[in-house]
């Protein structure tokens, strides 16, 4: 076959094995799901089709099953089975589930498949050693627990059980074979029912991980297995740090992922349905219960997502992060007013509302010994950011922990997490979009612009490749850790890209393991980023407006915005509106030194009229020289007290 110019698939001969198996299993998968939508009468032979329905049925290209196969007449020759066809719909989630991967050829090779490993490569990256999603799935399972119906019926007790499982199995193997043994069990979940995990898994409780995030299949399985021991230094090193991140891998999706979604049914999800629907079978139970579980834990079916056919499922993969995330959340929004399990919802969210509340407070008060302030129960605030007057508010259910930022405020730890969504997306969409990017997109936008996610320039080469490496390669603890030791080491400082700089050192390490924290954004702070890094790139009317706002005293300031023309359209104005309120809130601002200016009628935009404004500063401030670049703030002696 050599000669003729066939190359085998891999030289490996246990690759070739297991690929073999493989293609006999799904043939023979294959033949019986054929007769299982025969006997439902959704598959005909092709030729059986009736010629009015010919333009609703098509043929899934989904193997030999359905598209038929050769095989040898008695007579020598070759001849091929019937088609099987199906009506389209159906055709269209065959082979979204087992369909052929879409390919596009340069220069005579199939690039599809190598930006989808560096994709997954990336992506496995960021991850590495991470307790971000661990903790994410924790969340979820407790918003169930503290759901009304599970209260009232004692299932809050088992929560615990969830969490010793949990950490048990993210260390030992013999913990998650167990899991796995009970998902294949046929043993009722409930009382006075017929309903299994068997059951439940066979009507598509999806058990196996979020596949938008990662992608594991026997190929890399058996990569992992074959290749020999390295024997070098560096090549141990990496195979070290390959096997850290199995552990957390394994911990994740052999673990949590199976771990989750059986709390949820057996303690939640299937008691509800079956008070909801008293007259519907096992099997429509199971069917709904394994449809909102996925959606519950991210992990749609090829048969749910909107994302299902194989071209632009494998687009999304490779533009965004997770597409099964964001879609899950917008889905279990939806599903709250419409649909057959409204009221599970409903107790889900307010599970959850119950769960952030509670630990909000919680920390809060041991932090300040205060209640959450109530403005942090809003999910929207005002705000000039965004295409609306208002935004998600960054401080919602957010509490104080004790820990100091660089200004000295305590920092927000965030709970919400990716619950924020919905919020997200209505708001602000094109922001919603971009903050979901891909890594290696993410990358290509930051190098092609100039600057980061966070809007800090990249000002030489040196700092474009810097960013470029940490973008691609680094994970987020790892990340974290960097930011840390950034203004200790003078390289990094010099090189690594300023990212959250007022969390300071332990702000980042606590970060690192996989909480999300927030210092607290203060409008003076955003004026300061602006100058330092996003102010010498303006252009046009935004640099025209940035110019003399320098120049105003800080008295003045909120007046000569206000006479600005465009205003409204320009986001430095925005911005800049923003930082007078925080200081009038302060009271740095003088309402008797404007008054003043106005009764003598000076311009500060004069020199005459700075000359003038000076002297009246000084004489105001004790003697202390207002204008040494035109940036003066008094010292802390001056300061009167913040309005709390």
């Amino acid at each position: 076959m050599r000669e003729a110019g066939w190359e085998p698939v891999s030289n490996n001969p246990y690759d070739m094995l297991a690929l073999r198996r493989v293609a006999g299993t799904d043939y023979r998968d294959g033949l019986v799901m054929v007769e299982r939508l025969k006997k439902m009468g959704r598959a005909l032979p092709l030729d059986e089709v009736p010629l009015s329905e010919k333009a609703n049925w098509r043929v899934p290209e989904v193997g030999p099953a359905f598209e038929g196969r050769p095989f040898p007449t008695k007579e020598g020759a070759a001849a091929m089975t019937q088609p099987v066809a199906v009506p389209n719909a159906v055709a269209s989630v065959l082979e979204g589930m087992f369909g052929k991967r879409p390919s596009l050829e340069i220069a005579g090779k199939d690039i599809v498949p190598i930006v989808g490993k560096v994709s997954q490569m990336a992506k496995r990256a960021k991850l590495m050693a991470s307790l971000f999603q661990h903790l994410d799935f924790t969340t979820r399972v407790g918003a169930e627990a503290l759901s009304p119906s599970a209260i009232l019926n004692g299932t809050t007790m088992n929560f615990p059980q969830f969490l010793a499982r949990g950490a048990k199995g993210q260390l030992s193997e013999t913990t998650r074979a167990a899991t796995r043994q009970r998902l294949l069990s046929d043993a009722p979940i409930l009382k006075n029912s017929d309903i299994s995990m068997r059951m439940l898994v066979e009507e598509g409780l999806e058990v196996g991980g979020d596949t938008t995030v990662l992608r594991r299949t026997i190929r890399s399985f058996l990569d992992d297995v074959g290749k020999e021991a390295p024997r070098s230094l560096g090549g141990r090193v990496v195979d070290r740090m390959g096997g850290v991140n199995r552990f957390f891998e394994k911990g994740l999706f052999e673990n949590m992922y199976p771990l989750a979604s059986e709390w949820a049914v057996k303690n939640h999800i299937v008691p509800v349905l079956k008070a909801t629907h008293p007259d519907w079978t096992s099997r429509q139970i199971a069917g709904q219960a394994a449809k909102d579980a996925n959606t519950m834990f991210s992990n749609l079916g090829a048969w749910q997502t909107i994302f299902a056919q194989p071209a632009m499922k494998e687009l999304t993969r490779t533009l965004i992060f997770s597409t099964n995330e964001s879609e899950s959340w917008i889905r279990a929004t939806l599903a709250t007013v419409r649909g057959p399990s409204k009221r599970l919802w409903l107790e889900h969210w307010a599970g959850l509302g119950i769960l952030l509340a509670g630990l909000a407070n919680l920390i809060h008060m041991s932090t300040t010994g205060e209640p959450l302030p109530a403005e942090r129960y809003k999910p929207v605030a005002k705000s000039s950011y965004g295409p609306l007057p208002m935004n998600y508010n960054r401080k919602f259910l957010a509490p104080d922990i004790p820990l100091k930022d660089k200004n000295g405020e305590n920092i927000n730890l965030d709970l919400v997490g990716q619950a924020d969504t919905v919020f997200q997306f209505a708001l602000d969409p094109v922001s919603a979009v971009a903050s979901r990017e891909n890594v290696v997109p993410r990358a290509i936008v930051s190098q092609v612009k100039g600057e980061t996610f966070g809007r800090q320039q990249l000002k030489s080469p040196q700092q474009r490749a810097v960013a470029l490496a940490t973008e691609l390669a680094a994970p987020i603890g790892a990340g974290e850790v960097l930011q840390a030791d950034r203004e200790r080491i003078g390289p990094l400082k010099r090189l690594l890209p300023r990212s959250e700089v007022k969390l300071g050192e332990p702000g980042h390490l606590l970060q690192g393991v996989g909480l999300n924290l927030r210092s607290p954004r203060t409008d003076l702070e955003l004026h300061r980023q602006y100058e330092d890094g996003i102010a010498p790139s303006l252009e046009g009317r935004d640099r025209e407006i940035w110019q003399k706002y320098k120049k105003v005293p800080s008295t003045l300031r909120d007046d000569w915005l206000r006479l600005q023309p465009y205003g409204a359209k320009s986001s430095v104005v925005r911005l800049l509106k923003r930082e007078v309120a925080y200081r009038k809130k302060l009271r740095l601002a003088n309402p008797m030194l404007d008054m003043l200016l106005v009764e003598r009628g000076l311009n500060p935009l004069t020199p005459e009229g700075k000359r003038r404004l000076a002297e009246i500063q000084k004489e105001k401030l004790g003697g202390v020289s207002p204008l040494p670049g035109n940036r003066f703030r008094p010292g802390p002696e001056y300061w009167p007290q913040p309005v709390r």
